[in-house]
């Protein structure tokens, strides 16, 4: 699965509620609306972006917001700094040792550690991400000058994920809070789904 968006539009929190949903074993109802329907499981962060105080503390938030006392047991983070094509065996270790059901990684171009429109860069990190065996959700971003909306302006992200959402994001300046948009782009299992509507809202804690 293919997330992807302009930078600053909330697409890792999005992955933060995801993995809150399915290390808590939770669906969201959306009172007819498009909604998240997800299974249990482990999930592993790999993360180039940011490290685990920041990470942790956003799952917090996220946690709180949706009314669980506690942090998931069943949620880990790896702070990342080579590409995953470097510390593949590491990673591997970790996804068998803890049971992993979902990877995250965020985000794309620090995981392929070369030119992300490079198809002799994107081509191995996807291979190098089916070798997990396990569902894995990537955030990615779209450059601003790419008339073809597709991830980074390749056609091999495009390729290479099953599924694709595209993420816009709506705030005005001053606001707590803001709004965000799913758009199904791409899937090669099902039909394409409906938007899904989210408003991320922030009390100051």
């Amino acid at each position: 699965n293919l997330v992807y968006g302009d930078g600053g539009t909330g697409k890792s929190l999005l992955a933060a509620h995801i993995v809150t949903l399915v290390a808590n074993g939770q669906s969201t109802s959306g009172d007819g609306e498009p909604s998240f329907e997800v299974e249990y499981g482990n999930c592993l962060t790999l993360d180039w972006e940011s490290d685990a105080d920041d990470f942790y503390h956003r799952l917090k938030g996220i946690h709180k917001g949706l009314g669980f006392n506690d942090l998931s047991s069943s949620i880990f983070h790896r702070y990342c700094a080579r590409p995953l094509m470097d510390d593949l065996e590491e990673i591997q270790a970790m996804v068998v040792e803890n049971g992993i059901d979902l990877v995250v990684i965020d985000s794309a171009a620090y995981a392929v550690g070369g030119d992300p429109k490079d198809e002799s860069q994107v081509i191995p990190f996807f291979n190098a991400l089916r070798t997990l065996k396990v569902t894995s959700l990537i955030i990615g971003h779209v450059p601003k000058d790419n008339p073809s909306q597709n991830p980074f302006g390749s056609v091999f992200w495009k390729n290479g994920a099953r599924s694709m959402w595209r993420v816009a994001h709506q705030q005005e300046t001053g606001e707590h809070s803001f709004g965000m948009g799913l758009f199904h782009m791409k899937t090669n299992l099902s039909e394409k789904l409906e938007p899904i509507g989210l408003r991320f809202a922030f009390d100051g804690s």
